[in-house]
């Protein structure tokens, strides 16, 4: 009689690295124990976290594997950001990676007014993984290379005053003469891996994530305005901004290729509508509110587009009614898609938020509330308008 044979059961994530975590953890140190505990203090807040970085996470446990890296270096970006595409300021760093300009520059990424590899989670996942390649070379040592990804290589050698490297115990690296900051960098990673080797002991819960919830990049034949691609993936459109927030005004930039980040289920879904709208009308799109009964076919003639075209963006048949006070997705520019990189304020309309805008904008909340004079209890009314950029900008 045959038995039968289970299927294998997929690994997670955070198993994956679990098996790649090289560096010992918290149980060896009180100061990386406390920071685990700290780290764990509010443990709804820590798997939100968590739950928002897990798209990013795969891309960079993937390269991970890929490279044959430690696990603990998918913790880096946890560390520096939370895995938040951050925009930079004033030159500063940017990215879930937090990579300089130039850093970024130097590894291939393309960085200007318009696009910012730099919080395109393959392209800065790539280049701050070459750049933690090279310096593990240098210092033969993964806790040297993850402080020198922080603190710069020649503060690291500075501090190692030319002393060989293999022969340093955790005591000894811990007297190294650096900035606590990047000291506490490196505890904060070690923290995190104690945390995901035994979440239990903690009492945190790591998120799952499908692999069809993983993210993926392709190639376009023409741009496409976000809002009509959020529309046809079926995706948030605030998801999708975050997906490729390289795009900093919100809309494809003409200094890169046209690509997009989306959910690998999404992807099948999305390629099947696109092909469906013209590639020189899929840019530019806006919601609109029908003021008048009427019908697709007779808005499709309004804006110049094929009706099969106008359907499929609003998911609608061809021969659809469409009454008074419906809210559709149509040609033409919001104050977004059209303005570009130079708009300077935002018309504030149903449904905004603070922290909507500033993504949209690719500026922090904290900015907008300082140019606008605004507080955190302030009300947002319809028809108010908010400077998006610093004054004189």
């Amino acid at each position: 009689m045959d038995v039968p044979v289970s299927p294998p059961t997929a690994v997670s994530t955070w198993e994956r690295l679990r098996q790649r975590f090289v560096l010992s953890g918290c149980n060896d140190s009180d100061t990386v124990l406390k920071q685990a505990q700290h780290l764990t203090a509010a443990p709804d807040r820590f798997s939100l976290a968590w739950q928002q970085a897990m798209p990013f996470l795969q891309i960079v446990v993937d390269e991970i594997e890929r490279r044959g890296l430690p696990g603990e270096i998918a913790l880096l970006p946890y560390v520096e950001s939370r895995y938040q595409q951050l925009p930079g300021k004033a030159g500063g760093p940017a990215g879930m990676w937090q990579l300089m300009a130039p850093t970024a520059r130097g590894h291939g990424v393309h960085v200007s007014a318009t696009y910012d590899g730099r919080l395109d989670p393959f392209e800065s996942t790539r280049a701050a993984l070459d750049l933690i390649e090279r310096l593990d070379r240098e210092f033969a040592d993964w806790r040297l290379a993850s402080m020198a990804y922080n603190a710069g290589e020649y503060r690291i050698k500075r501090a190692l005053r030319g002393r060989p490297t293999t022969a340093l115990t955790p005591a000894s690296l811990a007297k190294l003469q650096v900035n606590p900051v990047t000291h506490q960098f490196l505890e904060r990673v070690l923290a995190l891996s104690c945390i995901v080797k035994d979440p239990d002991r903690f009492k945190v819960r790591l998120p799952p994530v499908a692999p069809e919830d993983t993210l993926e990049a392709i190639n376009l034949d023409a741009p496409v305005d976000f809002n009509l691609a959020a529309r046809l993936a079926n995706v948030a459109i605030d998801d999708l901004r975050r997906y490729n927030a390289a795009s900093l005004a919100g809309s494809f930039s003409a200094a890169a290729p046209p690509k997009l980040i989306l959910p690998k289920r999404a992807i099948e879904k999305f390629v099947s509508a696109i092909s469906r709208i013209p590639e020189k009308k899929r840019m530019h799109w806006k919601v609109l509110r029908i003021d008048a009964d009427t019908t697709l076919q007779a808005l499709a003639g309004l804006h110049e587009i094929p009706v099969e075209a106008l359907a499929v963006a609003n998911g609608a048949s061809d021969d659809s009614e469409v009454d008074a006070g419906r809210i559709l997705l149509v040609p033409g520019c919001d104050p977004v898609s059209c303005a570009g990189p130079d708009v300077k304020t935002h018309e504030i309309r149903s449904g905004d938020t603070l922290s909507a805008i500033a993504r949209r904008y690719g500026v922090r909340v904290a900015e907008l509330m300082q140019w606008n004079t605004l507080r955190k209890d302030s009300t947002l009314r319809t028809g108010m308008r908010l400077h998006v950029r610093a004054p004189g900008y």
